[in-house]
């Protein structure tokens, strides 16, 4: 059986993208944040904020196959004035799902329609865009449970830093993640905008950081990694034996050459963002 990789990237045509909106909505649905995701006869998780989103995949690749889609992570950019491709397609087709859902136009970044003290946010924002600095939201992070490691979902995240902190240009970023997974982050420079809420059920912090905040020997591994995306247009994580349910995906996999540790992770590690 030859060896697989995992690989972070866009969605190449439509059927790949509608296949990562549905693992979105399975995640987030099966886990202990359903609430998150209004249940529909579709089993697929699309807002208005996804038009001006950059949407990415994680897929398990083999030769000679197809790519199979195992996880998803979004990145929301205001600015963002042409959609992603695809995404129009998929938004007017499932229109109905949609509107139950839409404050798109009240809200420019989804954290701003629910957090408790959302003048700590939009300080955040008035402050991070005065000089014409670009910031991305990020979120919506989900992985199918039976690829779910710690491992995998490092790579996932410092692929996304990677990408748009050092390869895009974007000079911020903020999301939301359950507190116990703050401390991971932190790692890569980012810090608390405010004291943790209450919501739906769980602690919950809200993060930021900005390309000049990672730390130096974190940062230079970032770019490292930016560099080969220049290239490739996509970043792998290569495994060191065949796929086996979660045992697959063990922390001796070559990915991060920092040391990773090696509990399990929760399901709110994975299903970390709690945005409408």
């Amino acid at each position: 059986m030859s060896t697989p990789s995992i690989t972070f990237r866009a969605p190449r045509t439509s059927f790949e993208l509608e296949s990562l909106l549905r693992i979105r909505y399975k995640t987030y649905r099966d886990s202990r944040n359903s609430e998150i995701v209004s249940k529909n006869d579709y089993d697929i998780d699309i807002d208005s904020w996804d038009r001006e989103s950059h949407h990415f995949g994680l897929f398990q690749t083999q030769p000679e196959q197809v790519d199979q889609a195992i996880g998803y992570m979004r990145v929301v950019d205001p600015a963002l004035t042409t959609p992603v491709p695809f995404i129009e397609n998929i938004i007017y087709k499932y229109s109905e799902v949609v509107s139950h859902r839409d404050r798109k136009e009240e809200y420019s970044y989804p954290t701003l329609s629910y957090w408790p003290n959302r003048a700590v946010l939009e300080t955040f924002l008035a402050k991070a865009t005065k000089n014409g600095t670009r910031v991305v939201e990020t979120g919506r992070f989900a992985l199918l449970e039976q690829f779910r490691s710690h491992s995998l979902a490092t790579f996932a995240v410092e692929s996304a830093l990677s990408l748009f902190f050092f390869e895009k240009g974007y000079e911020n970023a903020f999301w939301t993640c359950n507190s116990h997974s703050a401390a991971f982050y932190k790692r890569y420079g980012l810090a608390e905008l405010d004291q943790p809420h209450f919501i739906y059920g769980h602690n919950i912090s809200l993060l930021a950081g900005s390309s000049t905040t990672v730390p130096t020997q974190r940062g230079n591994k970032l770019r490292r990694l930016a560099e080969e995306y220049r290239t490739a247009k996509q970043f792998t994580y290569r495994c060191t034996s065949p796929l086996d349910a979660t045992n697959s995906f063990s922390d001796t996999n070559r990915y991060s050459t920092t040391t990773i540790p090696t509990q399990p992770p929760s399901s709110n590690f994975i299903t970390q963002s709690i945005q409408h």
